[in-house]
C-alpha cells in the first residue's frame, strides 16, 4: 500500500497534488472520475491522458497538476489550495506557458480549493471551481486500497471540511464590486486594440490591467488603472477616484531587461513621473526609486513602477457614471501615451 499519510500530513498541497496525480496515473477509474469533475465535456471525446504534478514552467513556477490529452492539444491546468486563498494572478503565467511552450492552445483552468469564492480576473474568473470535498465524495465511491487510504488522509488531515460549503462572495473596500467592474470595463471598451481586463489584488483596489496589443513587448499589460476608494468600509457606494500606475518591471509576468528599464526611467523622469520599487525581496513593502534606475540583477527585485507625483484623479461627479468613465478614459489615455513615448524613444536609441 502507498505510504500516503506522510505525503499529506500538515495539509501540504504540493504533497496532496502529487499523491492525487499518482493515483490518476495508476488507476483508470480515478482518472475517469477526476476528469469528470475537472472537464466533463472533454471526457466524452478523449480517453488517454498525460498527468504531471509540480510541472515546471519557463517562468520559474510550478503548475500543481498539468493534464494533457495524449491525442490532441487539449490540456488542463489545476491550481490547488489548502489553507490558502485564491490568488487571481497565478493562472496568467501558466496560460502563457502552455500556449507558448506546450500545446499552442489555451488550457482549461481548474481551482481545487477548500473554500470557493467569487473571483475577478482575466483567467481566474474563467476557471472551474472544484472543492476537495467534491473530490473526496467522488473518489469515496471507489474501492481500491490506495484510493481508500487517500480519501482517509484527506479527512484525517482536515483537507476535507466537515460542513457544507457555500461559495463566498468577496467584498471590496469603498465600492460595490459590480459597479467598479462595470466602470473599469467601460473605460477599457472605449479604446481599440487593448489587451487585459479588471483584476483583483490581495492588497490593492480593483484595477484595470491593460496594454496595447501592438506593443512589441513580452508582457503588455503595463498600465494599471485603479478604482481608488475613499473609505475603508466594504461593499458600499461611496466617493472614489482613479489612480494610474505604470509598470517598468513586474517579476511575476515580465522579462528582466535592465537596459529597457533604465531607458524608460529616463524618459518617464523627463515627463515628470516619480518612481517606486519594492524593498529588496519583499512584495508588500515599497520604497522610492530615482532615475536613472540601474539594476545589475533581478535578485530581490519584484516590482518597479512609475506614477504622477499627485496620482489621484477625483475631479468628476462620482455619482455620474458617464462623467466617471470619461475621467477614467482620459487618465488611461495618458498612461498608454507614456508607454508609447518610452517605446518611441527606445526605437530611436537603437537606430
Amino acid at each position: 500500500m502507498m505510504n500516503l499519510p506522510n505525503r499529506l500530513v500538515d495539509q501540504d498541497e504540493d504533497a496532496a497534488t502529487v499523491a492525487l496525480a499518482n493515483l490518476m496515473r495508476s488507476h483508470p477509474d480515478v482518472m475517469r472520475e477526476v476528469m469528470t469533475l475537472f472537464a466533463p465535456d472533454a471526457v466524452q471525446s478523449r480517453s488517454e491522458w498525460i498527468v504531471s504534478a509540480q510541472h515546471r514552467t519557463h517562468f520559474g513556477r510550478k503548475i500543481d497538476i498539468f493534464i494533457r490529452s495524449a491525442t490532441d492539444d487539449f490540456s488542463i491546468v489545476v491550481e490547488a489550495k489548502i489553507r490558502d486563498s485564491i490568488k487571481t494572478y497565478q493562472f496568467d503565467a501558466y496560460v502563457e506557458h502552455v500556449v507558448r511552450f506546450e500545446t499552442g492552445r489555451r488550457p482549461a483552468l481548474v481551482w481545487l480549493v477548500q473554500r470557493p469564492r467569487s473571483v475577478i480576473g482575466l483567467n481566474a474568473a474563467e476557471a472551474r471551481v472544484v472543492t476537495w470535498n467534491d473530490l473526496h465524495a467522488t473518489l469515496a465511491k471507489l474501492s481500491w486500497p490506495q484510493i481508500i487510504q487517500f480519501c482517509h488522509d484527506l479527512v484525517s488531515c482536515r483537507i476535507v471540511l466537515p460542513h457544507a460549503i457555500k461559495t463566498k462572495r468577496r467584498t471590496y473596500k469603498g465600492c460595490k464590486a459590480e459597479h467598479a467592474v462595470r466602470i473599469l470595463r467601460s473605460v477599457r471598451n472605449s479604446f481599440e486594440g487593448l489587451d487585459g481586463d479588471v483584476e483583483e489584488g490581495a492588497r490593492t483596489p480593483l484595477g484595470l490591467h491593460v496594454g496595447r496589443t501592438r506593443w512589441n513587448l513580452f508582457w503588455k499589460r503595463r498600465v494599471w488603472l485603479y478604482f481608488e476608494p475613499t473609505t475603508q468600509q466594504r461593499d458600499v457606494a461611496a466617493p472614489y477616484g482613479f489612480v494610474c500606475h505604470l509598470l517598468l518591471y513586474h517579476a511575476q509576468d515580465d522579462t528582466f531587461e535592465p537596459r529597457r528599464i533604465e531607458q524608460w526611467s529616463n524618459t518617464m523622469a523627463k515627463l515628470g513621473l516619480v518612481f517606486g520599487r519594492n524593498v529588496h525581496g519583499k512584495w508588500n513593502r515599497g520604497c522610492d526609486a530615482f532615475a536613472p534606475i540601474q539594476l545589475k540583477s533581478k535578485v530581490g527585485v519584484k516590482l518597479v513602477g512609475a506614477r504622477r507625483p499627485v496620482d489621484m484623479v477625483r475631479d468628476f461627479d462620482w455619482q455620474d457614471d458617464v462623467a466617471a468613465i470619461a475621467a477614467g478614459c482620459c487618465y488611461l489615455a495618458w498612461g498608454l501615451g507614456i508607454i508609447d513615448e518610452c517605446l518611441r524613444e527606445g526605437s530611436l536609441n537603437q537606430t
